[in-house]
């Protein structure tokens, strides 16, 4: 049984009862504390995430919002909906948060998130979707089929799973959920949204999802269902981390300056530079390299032996993509483990001379 209002009384009163001081902000782009945001939600660094997450509501309250509802799907996923739930309603009331104090209902949902066991899989079945060569027949053939055609690829359960959300992404349509990597068609969100309640989910979950599928360019919202669906056939087992910790530079920890920030390329350019053995790779496969390593560092997680093969694909698909194939993959992998206490140097020195200057800027 799916009640909003319900679920937002819940939330309103879990604030009350445990209410959290304020962090200290940390002084850094949007795009650095962002990054950090994720990642120590991931690692379930709370402490961390929750500046973070103070630190961006002050920066871009906006970004935050955008960031928080796609941070639930993709780092945390469908192995804790419990938790998705109420963190995908909140973004999607902003009257109510206004009223509760958008701050106070932010750290809530990240602390939330940080206690959360976590999978990557909505992001690792989109790699597959958009990137995976051997799925390009199929993306074809479904850019060109009909609205009846990829509604009976999605409610097949016999189909594999990948196979369900890009007919899914199909119905909604590319010019909603854009890629430049998948032939295009014009879909229909509301045809998707109808097709969506008729798969056997929890209405919870995916009543949560519909509230924010307009709010982001991403189409893991529209994935989800699917995923809760099909990991309820699965025996899972929990498996829980001791993540080592990150230095950090003026509170800002090491791993955000990933690929995708300015100061993260640098550091990546920099690595590249540094080690002969990287040459024959883009700077780009590097960054990507690192992101993957470091996106294995999860504090608590559910998992099975199908969900390490869906893994694996979506890494896969992500790196050939860039023109890295798995065995070229593999040994990158390699050098940047015995390249990781010279990217520790680059990355602390890079930040110590970029970060004074933001603070210098906010004085």
């Amino acid at each position: 049984m799916y009640n909003k209002d319900s679920i937002l009384s819940q939330l309103e009163a879990e604030i009350i009862e445990q209410p959290l001081p304020v962090p200290e902000v940390v002084h850094a782009d949007k795009w650095l504390v962002s990054s950090m945001l994720q990642k120590s939600v991931r690692r379930g660094e709370h402490e961390r995430a929750l500046r973070a997450a103070y630190s961006l509501g002050r920066l871009d309250k906006d970004s935050f919002w955008r960031r928080c509802h796609v941070l639930a799907l993709e780092d945390v996923g469908m192995v804790s909906p419990d938790v998705i739930v109420p963190v995908l309603v909140a973004t999607a009331s902003a009257a109510w948060r206004r009223r509760t104090t958008d701050w106070r209902v932010a750290l809530h949902l990240t602390r939330m998130m940080c206690s959360a066991a976590k999978t990557r899989m909505a992001d690792e079945i989109l790699m597959q979707a958009e990137k995976a060569k051997h799925l390009m027949p199929l993306r074809c053939e479904l850019a060109a089929a009909d609205d009846h055609t990829l509604t009976g690829y999605v409610i097949d359960e016999r189909r594999p799973l990948v196979e369900r959300c890009l007919s899914l992404w199909y119905l909604a349509g590319t010019q909603r959920f854009t890629t430049d990597n998948m032939p295009q068609r014009h879909g229909s969100i509301d045809r998707a949204v109808e097709v969506l309640r008729a798969v056997n989910a929890p209405a919870s979950i995916t009543e949560s999802c519909i509230a924010v599928l307009r709010r982001t360019q991403w189409p893991l919202s529209l994935f989800s269902p699917l995923i809760h669906q099909h990991i309820q056939r699965l025996s899972l087992q929990h498996r829980s981390y001791d993540v080592p910790p990150a230095p950090e530079v003026d509170g800002l920890p090491i791993y955000a300056a990933d690929w995708y920030t300015r100061t993260g390329r640098t550091c990546f350019q920099r690595l590249r530079n540094a080690v002969p053995a990287l040459k024959p790779f883009s700077t780009q496969q590097v960054g990507f390299g690192v992101f993957y390593a470091e996106g294995q560092l999860i504090d608590r997680t559910l998992t099975a032996p199908e969900l390490e093969a869906i893994k694996q694909a979506g890494e896969d698909a992500d790196m050939e993509f860039t023109g890295c194939s798995p065995a070229q993959a593999k040994e990158l992998r390699q050098i940047l483990h015995e390249s990781i206490g010279l990217l520790t140097e680059i990355r602390l020195e890079q930040l110590r001379r970029y970060l004074p200057t933001v603070a210098k800027v906010e004085a």
